[in-house]
C-alpha cells in the first residue's frame, strides 16, 4: 500500500517538470474545498491515536474515503489536495507558482533549504495532527481542546475554547505556566514528521 509521504519536493525541480509539460492541456482550477468548521472529538487518547494512526497510513485517495465516510474534511486533506494541484498545473513561470502559494497560503508555503534551494511544501507538514483538525486546527478529548501550531498543540479546557480559537502563533509563542491554555512543544525537530511520539499530549 502506498503510504502518505510528507517529503519536500525541490521548487525548481518541480518548475523544470511543471514547464517542460506544457504542452498537456491546462487544468481547469477551481476552488479548494474547505475544511470542516466541525470539531472532531474523542472520548480518550487512545481513541484519537487509533483514528490518528489509520490515517497517517493512508495515501490520498483513501484518506478522501476514509473522511467521507466520517463526513468530514480535515485540514491536513486540504493542504494535500492543494500540495497535488500544484504539482498537476502547467505552470508557465516561477511568478505562477508563487501567486498559487500566496492564493493558498493557509495551506502552503515555499521554504529554503539548508542549501538556500527553494521547496515547496505543506503548512503544518510536520504535524501529524494536521488530519485530526477542522478549519480552525482544532479538535478535543473529553473535556479539553487541542489547536495545532507550527511549533506545537495548546491545550485548555473545553470552557477556554473560544480563547484558543483566536490564539495565533505569536500568541501561542508567548505561552507560559501561568497561563490558562498550555503550551506543548514539538519534540523530535523539524524533520520529524510521522512519529506519534513528536508530541506529549496532556489532558486526554
Amino acid at each position: 500500500m502506498r503510504k502518505l509521504h510528507f517529503k519536500a519536493i525541490s521548487f525548481l525541480f518541480i518548475l523544470g517538470i511543471l514547464i517542460s509539460s506544457c504542452e498537456k492541456e491546462e487544468s481547469s482550477v477551481t476552488a479548494l474545498p474547505q475544511p470542516s468548521t466541525e470539531v472532531l472529538s474523542f472520548d480518550s487518547k487512545t481513541s484519537m491515536r487509533a483514528q490518528l494512526e489509520q490515517t497517517i497510513k493512508s495515501n490520498l485517495q483513501e484518506l478522501r474515503e476514509l473522511e467521507q465516510s466520517r463526513g468530514f474534511r480535515s485540514f491536513g486533506r486540504v493542504a494535500d489536495e492543494a500540495y497535488e494541484r500544484a504539482l498537476d498545473t502547467n505552470f508557465g513561470s516561477k511568478e505562477e507558482v508563487e501567486a498559487y502559494v500566496a492564493e493558498n497560503s493557509q495551506y502552503l508555503q515555499l521554504i529554503e533549504d539548508a542549501n538556500g534551494e527553494l521547496m515547496l511544501e505543506r503548512v503544518m507538514f510536520n504535524s501529524p495532527f494536521r488530519y485530526l483538525v477542522n478549519a480552525e486546527k482544532i479538535f478535543t478529548i473529553k473535556d479539553n481542546a487541542f489547536k495545532v501550531f507550527n511549533a506545537g498543540l495548546a491545550s485548555a479546557p473545553i470552557s477556554e475554547l473560544n480563547s484558543l480559537k483566536v490564539l495565533n502563533e505569536e500568541g501561542f509563542a508567548l505561552l507560559n505556566e501561568q497561563s490558562e491554555i498550555k503550551a506543548i512543544p514539538q519534540k523530535g525537530g523539524k524533520n520529524c514528521r510521522r512519529c506519534l511520539q513528536l508530541w506529549e499530549l496532556q489532558g486526554g
